[in-house]
Order: C-alpha cells, then structure tokens, then sequence
C-alpha cells in the first residue's frame, strides 16, 4: 500500500487527497486551522471562473474552461447561476470592447451584447456590457461534500497541525514537529505541499533545494454585505475595478452578496520569500463604497455584514494577468510536489491529471 501526506486542506489539498484515496492510497491531511476551507479558499468571491475574467491570459482562460467542465460533472450541486450576470468593459480597461469580444470569441465563451437594467450601473465610465451564463460556488454545499468523502474514504485528518520541522527517516517515513513541540511519525510514499500562500515556508522546512519563488504576499478582504434588491453578477474590467457576485448559502434566507475592489481589498501586502503572517487590520469597506458608487447606483444601500479575510501569493514574476497552475516536483523525496497558485475552479481537474501521473511512476 502507498502512504501520502497532504499538507493544507484548501480546495487543492482536498481535491488531491480525495482523488489519492480513491485509487488505493493511505492518506493523511495536515491543515493549520480548525477546519477546511478556511484560509485562501474560504476567502474568494466565489466566482466559478469560466475565463471570462482572464482576457490578457488565453492560457488560463482555457484551463478555467477545461476545469468548470470537470467540475459540473462531478460537483453540481455545489454551482450556483445567477439569473445573469454581466462583464462591464472600463473606459479605462486594458482590454477595448473590440478586444474583449474577440478574446471570448477565440476561447469559445459564449455572451451577448447586453447592458443590466439602469437601476444597476451608471454608463458615464463604461464602454460596453458582455451578458453572460456563470456560476458561482456554494461553499457549504462543498464542505459538506468533502467532509462525507472524507470518511467514507478513510482520510485521516489532523486540524491545528503546523509543521515546523521534519526529519526524512527513510524513503517512506518522516517525524514532523509542529508548532507545540510534539513530534508524529507519518508513513509517506508522496507528499502534497497545497499550503498555498506558506508554499516556499513547506520547501524549506523539507530541506528541498529548488529555488524559492519570490510572491507578492497579500492580505485581502472580499466584503460580504445585504441588499433589498435582487441584484445580477457584476464585474467591471478589465483593471483596479470592481466586481459585486451573489453569495450562495445553505443557510441564505436574505439577499447577501460578495464585493471584491482591486485596489482596496488588498488592505496589506509584503514582498519576499517567506510568509510570514499579517497583522489584521480594519475593514476598507468605506473606500469600497466609494469606489463601487462610480459604476453601481444601488451600491450606497447596501449594508455590510462582515468581511471574508484570505492570505494571497501573487509572483513577482509574472508581469501579465497569467493565473494558471504550476507544479513543483522537488528533489528531496521521490514523490514531493508543491501546487502553485492556479484558480478554485481549475483544481479538481488539476488534482486528477497528476495524481494519475504519480500513482503510475511509483507503481
């Protein structure tokens, strides 16, 4: 029998233990919270990406596209579709309305030239209005799926466990330390760094001799605040600008929605190679209404509720609007990966294709 370890239980981590233990393998989860889904992928806007959001990155917009296929098949109850929801093409965006139109023509997205109702946005800063057919996710019907996988596939998981040192023993055993001093032993064939935004803090803790990625390390909040209205997905592009998404419950009895502001839901950022943790700060909900007042009428009215707090990691590297996955095989275990960044969408898909790669190479 294989042993794997999953360090993180985002939507990455979760995906690629599942998809482990259904061929066979003996899985463990190590996860620094209290429960699931509660750091990066508990803190998006929950937009079910298609691509329409990526015209600058045709490669991500197709693996956005490749993954919500993946995903609908075998997660629909966890999508929810708006009525309608609408692309609003800035005066100011990177991308003109020519421009626009073509990149959803040659990633296959499907739209119509469409404006919202006027009660909806302000004209005077836009160009043009995309209508399209895009879901967003239900995070608690996610967590109640993953959380019946789980034990029905006898995933052994560990919450409140973060590593602070490990000890490679022997090709198939590791002694990890975590942060109260206490020392486990973990039978491990392969390892699953998902951690996320603690990525190159989990590759130096291994001892791997891959040179780190430098990020961008944001702190960012999604507003999550109450309507008397029933408003559609609104998204202005492409650039610092605002998007305002359904928020889809189990428990939704009122009209709440997710507001995300480029420039103002990063309330903090550091540049370097290791996170090293943010210092919570107040909300910026003030300067959202603000900004979001430039397009959105209603915007004024609505009342905030609270605030969806994520750790990001964006790559110093990258100099265009790319958002698509990259893998890390690292040299100080024969079966090591690291997942890097990548969309929620995309990660079911993602966990599939290279779990099928790594359970074949160690056969």
């Amino acid at each position: 029998m294989l042993y794997a370890l999953v360090i993180g239980a985002g939507i990455h981590g979760l995906t690629f233990a599942i998809e482990l233990a259904k061929r066979g393998v003996k899985v463990t989860i190590l996860e620094r919270q209290s429960n699931f889904l509660l750091g990066a992928s508990g803190g998006t806007h929950n937009r079910a990406h298609l691509g329409y959001h990526y015209p600058r990155s045709l490669v991500t917009a197709k693996e956005c596209l490749d993954g919500y296929r993946y995903f609908i098949e075998n997660y629909p109850q966890a999508l929810y579709c708006p009525e309608k929801s609408y692309y609003l093409v800035e005066n100011n965006s990177l991308v003109n309305t020519h421009e626009y139109k073509e990149f959803c023509l040659q990633a296959n997205l499907d739209f119509q030239m469409e404006w919202p109702d006027e009660s909806f946005v302000i004209k005077d800063y836009l160009q043009s209005s995309f209508m399209v057919k895009e879901p967003c996710f239900n995070l608690g019907i996610l967590k109640d799926y993953f959380t019946n996988e789980i034990i029905r596939l006898g995933i052994s998981i560990n919450f409140g466990f973060m590593l602070k040192n490990v000890k490679i023993m022997s090709p198939r055993k590791l002694e990890i330390t975590n942060q109260r001093g206490e020392r486990k032993s973990f039978k491990s064939d392969i390892v699953i760094n998902a951690t996320y935004t603690a990525t190159n803090n989990i590759q130096k803790i291994f001892g791997s001799s891959e040179k780190l990625t430098k990020y961008h390390y944001h702190l960012t909040e999604v507003v999550v605040a109450e309507s008397d209205m029933d408003i559609p997905a609104l998204t202005v592009m492409d650039g610092p600008f605002v998007t305002i998404l359904p928020y889809a419950r189990n428990d939704s009895t009122t009209r709440k929605y997710l507001i995300y502001d480029v420039i103002n839901s990063v309330v903090n950022k550091k540049t370097g190679l290791i996170y090293e943790g943010f210092d919570m700060k107040d909300s910026n909900w003030s300067k959202m209404l603000k900004h979001g007042a430039k397009y959105f009428p209603f915007i004024k009215s609505m009342k905030y509720c609270n605030s969806l707090w994520a750790n990001r990691p964006v790559p110093a590297d990258i100099t265009d609007d790319s958002r698509n996955t990259r893998t890390i095989k690292h040299d100080c275990m024969e079966a090591f990966y690291s997942i890097l960044e990548g969309k929620f969408i995309s990660a079911p898909l993602i966990a599939v294709q290279l779990v099928d790669q790594i359970v074949k190479d160690l056969e």
